[in-house]
């Protein structure tokens, strides 16, 4: 188990280096310099992003001490400093982000607010815990066998008043997720094509269950108030309806559909789920549920 979970993480350190190593930070600082507009265009277009950037979030950025795990090239971090955060500690593994990210915050002003630690998150010490802990399309990226400790990870890093919040692809419907392997999608071949072995060897995703029960109920185990709310199933179908002339029309179009879309057929169809979580259980206390049990 050790092998693979060191092999996991030394692949999507080199697979997402490749792409972070070409990000302009002259581009991030650009698109976040009126980050109301930025943030409003990308709540019209994704839905996931609506329900992760929600009046909430908003509101407990304002002066926060704010943590983010795997933070990709800053574009989050970024957004939240600009939002108002405190301070934001963005963690990731791949090396280009420590300067790709701060030479973006230099440009917006906020680099004094900005700390980037590189480096397995579960072997860093990220100080005292964190009013908000974040984690924005990573969680899916950690082996089944090691997820538990990921997730009491973002808890132990997570104030006893603090918050956290996780956006990531659901499957809570196998017939649908098996039928959209079938069919190709721009940059994945169909699962029945020859070529389906060749782009699943260089696929950073390990075989887990990304079902919105199970997340929630691992984050159950590390947080005694959990809520879940899926989205995006329509959105899915972005990758058929869209062109390059009518993309962001069509996300637009699909995000209102979804929006739309009563919560028993959202469930089932959705393509991503947001989890948000308070009150974590330290490592010395026992769940309320336990001590109930054993009662």
């Amino acid at each position: 188990m050790v092998a693979e979970r060191d092999d996991t993480y030394n692949f999507n350190a080199i697979k997402f280096e490749s792409f972070y190593e070409q990000v302009d930070p002259a581009d991030l600082a650009a698109q976040l310099s009126d980050v109301e507009s930025y943030l409003a265009s990308f709540r019209r277009r994704f839905q996931a992003e609506r329900l992760f950037w929600d009046d909430e979030l908003m509101e407990r950025l304002k002066g926060a001490r704010v943590l983010e795990i795997g933070g990709g090239e800053g574009m989050t971090a970024l957004a939240m400093l600009q939002a108002g955060a405190a301070s934001v500690t963005l963690q990731e593994i791949t090396p280009s982000t420590e300067q790709i990210a701060p030479a973006a915050a230099r440009l917006l002003g906020v680099d004094d607010r900005l700390e980037v630690r590189i480096g397995n998150p579960m072997e860093l010490d990220f100080g005292e815990p964190h009013d908000i802990v974040v984690g924005h399309l990573v969680f899916h990226h950690i082996p089944t066998d090691i997820e538990v400790q990921f997730a009491q990870m973002m808890a132990d890093n997570t104030a006893d008043d603090g918050w956290l919040r996780i956006v990531d692809p659901a499957v809570n419907w196998k017939a649908l997720d098996d039928l959209r392997w079938i069919l190709p999608a721009p940059g994945r071949p169909s699962k029945l094509s020859k070529n389906w072995e060749a782009w699943k060897s260089q696929d950073e995703h390990p075989e887990r269950d990304n079902s919105t029960p199970h997340v929630k109920s691992v984050f159950e185990q590390v947080f005694r108030d959990v809520r879940a709310e899926n989205t995006a199933g329509l959105s899915r179908l972005h990758r058929w309806v869209d062109s390059d002339k009518y993309h962001d029309q069509a996300l637009e179009w699909l995000n209102r559909l979804d929006s739309r879309l009563p919560r028993s057929i959202q469930s089932r169809i959705a393509a991503q789920h947001v989890i948000t979580a308070e009150r974590p259980i330290r490592r010395t206390q026992v769940p309320e549920s336990t001590r109930d049990a054993s009662a």
